[in-house]
């Protein structure tokens, strides 16, 4: 490779494949430290990987770096790139200059040779998490019979602490199943763990979260293309995270915008036409697909979702799930007849970590369907609905944790759901006996 003239740069070694796995090391300029915690990225397939060329296997670990480049103007040196994804780059980068203005964008992407890969390609493959928004891509493709392919370590231990736990329970429960005769290809990956995404989203967007705002949507996607390129896929289907009526700034839902190709494979952003609660109703009535729902990231017992309170996610997704008249408890959650009544505490005590966009727009978009629905009793609904219909989330503010108010959680947990409450205590007890 050149030798680098910018002061800010990241080499980005060849692609080394040992038993199906991707390695590539990294080396970058001394003030890129700061936000690299490892020096090499791992990425595992269930598919043999070798005969690819090296400019679409080097696709993962420039999807990975592309979006800390542009914010701090580094260049990334690679051999060979593929010729569609650089010019994928380019459209994603003009829409991500007027998303993020504080990034430098000064990158150029150095390759010894530009590659213009063409193969036969045919069919669907469909990136698949087992939350709300990839379910309701599956039921609505159906039809294509997509190859789903499941993404495990992208987004850090922040979220996925317990990786092997999590990974080792979807394997029991969705590995050992035949969903509708679909192939099935996993990606398990160190990139979540790479680099120091607080200090990113410090530096360069205001302490928000780094992958979801930023780039989620080029890794999940980069990390998928030698997938789609040993199975010559013609179209990789993405969910989005918001409608396109909402005009959120998100990792994914660029690419209502910019196209996104590499070989003859191209990303498709599916279900801008839905919100979130309209998600919900497409999977309402999908009964053998409830118990493979995922939204969390937390490990809890042999659930797949922590139902706790103060996960706004679970929360969300709870509410929406009794709205639509489904089981909670039968999509993988753990609900009682008291966790309305808690969850209505934790809101006006400001317990739950709503930001902005998810106050903005999930909170509210299940706040304007409550009116068109008949919503039944069940779990003491009518009331916690009656009360969620006028609550102000403009006024919302998270409040953080303090002695008194852990006191107070304790104290309606015990109230309204006791076993949330012993599991909390057995819960920071293990921590203070692993802390010492």
């Amino acid at each position: 490779m050149n030798k680098p003239i910018n002061s800010n740069y990241v080499m980005i070694d060849k692609p080394i494949i040992e038993d199906k796995k991707l390695v590539f090391k990294l080396s970058y300029s001394e003030n890129l430290n700061q936000y690299f915690f490892y020096d090499q990225i791992d990425i595992q397939y269930n598919v043999d990987i070798n005969g690819i060329d090296n400019s679409i296997l080097y696709i993962p670990a420039v999807a990975t770096i592309i979006s800390i480049a542009w914010a701090v103007g580094a260049d990334v040196f690679v051999e060979n790139i593929d010729e569609n994804y650089l010019h994928s780059l380019d459209n994603v980068k003009s829409i991500f200059s007027k998303w993020f203005p504080q990034f430098s964008f000064s990158t150029r992407i150095q390759a010894q040779n530009i590659v213009n890969n063409k193969y036969d390609s045919k069919g669907y493959a469909l990136l698949y998490s087992g939350g709300i928004d990839s379910l309701t891509s599956l039921l609505r493709n159906r039809d294509k019979h997509p190859a789903l392919i499941s993404v495990w370590g992208a987004e850090g231990s922040s979220r996925e602490y317990d990786q092997d736990k999590q990974f080792k329970l979807w394997k029991d429960n969705f590995l050992s199943i035949n969903l509708d005769g679909l192939e099935l290809y996993y990606i398990r990956t160190n990139t979540g763990n790479l680099v120091n995404q607080n200090l990113l989203a410090k530096n360069y967007i205001n302490d928000g979260d780094w992958f979801e705002l930023v780039s989620h949507g080029l890794i999940y996607t980069g990390l998928s293309a030698p997938i789609t390129t040993v199975k010559k896929v013609a179209n990789l289907i993405m969910a989005s995270s918001f409608s396109k009526d909402e005009k959120v700034v998100n990792g994914s839902d660029v690419f209502n915008l910019a196209e996104m190709n590499w070989a003859n494979t191209k990303v498709i952003l599916d279900s801008g036409d839905l919100s979130r609660q309209d998600k919900i109703r497409v999977i309402s009535g999908n009964t053998k697909y409830y118990h493979l729902i995922k939204v969390c990231h937390l490990y809890k017992s042999k659930r797949f979702n922590c139902s706790t309170p103060s996960c706004e996610k679970c929360a969300r997704t709870i509410v929406g799930l009794i709205m639509e008249n489904i089981d909670p408890n039968e999509c993988n959650f753990r609900v009682n007849k008291g966790t309305l009544s808690l969850l209505k505490v934790y809101f006006e005590n400001g317990w739950i970590p709503i930001d902005y966009i998810r106050g903005t727009f999930f909170w509210t978009d299940i706040q304007v369907h409550i009116q068109d629905h008949k919503i039944n009793n069940s779990y003491n609904a009518a009331a916690f609905f009656g009360w969620l219909k006028d609550f102000k989330f403009s006024d919302y503010k998270y409040q953080n944790g303090n002695g008194m108010q852990l006191i107070k959680k304790f104290y309606y947990s015990a109230k309204y759901d006791p076993l949330f409450a012993f599991e909390g205590v057995i819960q920071r007890v293990s921590l203070v006996i692993k802390r010492g």
